[in-house]
């Protein structure tokens, strides 16, 4: 019996949490509302499965996270070999390599942010190959290094 009435309880617990939205509410994303309060505040409203939640809005200028731009990273367990026309990736998966080949005509544009992140990498190590350039020749003695450096 109480096992009934505390199963009875919590089915009716989520309509007893406040749903409705306050006067004035703009819907700016799916289930998410901003409105303005009594003190000139916004404040961001999102609507739960246990009732509303209201929190202080962002600051305007301040980009979500889904719109900022983002930048694939080369990953080093990635391999890309170009033989003409056509692209070998191979991928170092727990499971062993992955390979699959594509002609440049048919690559996707996660593909395309693979290539064009490899280039980057390439670009970076090439420039930094150019600035560490030795002061002296690796077998001179010390005390040349030390009066080329003065």
């Amino acid at each position: 019996m109480k096992l009934a009435v505390l199963i009875g309880l919590l089915a009716w617990m989520p309509l007893l949490a406040e749903d409705s939205l306050p006067a004035g509410a703009m819907r700016v994303g799916p289930n998410s509302y901003v409105y303005t309060d009594q003190d000139g505040n916004k404040k961001l409203v999102r609507k739960t499965p246990f009732g509303l939640s209201i929190h202080q809005a962002p600051p305007e200028g301040l980009k979500p996270a889904g719109e900022r731009p983002r930048e694939l990273k080369d990953n080093p367990m990635l391999k890309i070999e170009e033989q003409g026309d056509t692209l070998t990736f191979r991928r170092n998966t727990p499971f062993g390599e992955q390979v699959w080949r594509r002609q440049r005509s048919e690559l996707t544009p996660l593909e395309q942010e693979m290539i064009a992140a490899r280039h980057r990498t390439l670009e970076k190590e090439k420039e930094a190959a150019k600035s560490a350039k030795p002061d002296s020749p690796p077998g001179a003695p010390k005390s040349q290094r030390e009066e080329r450096n003065d």
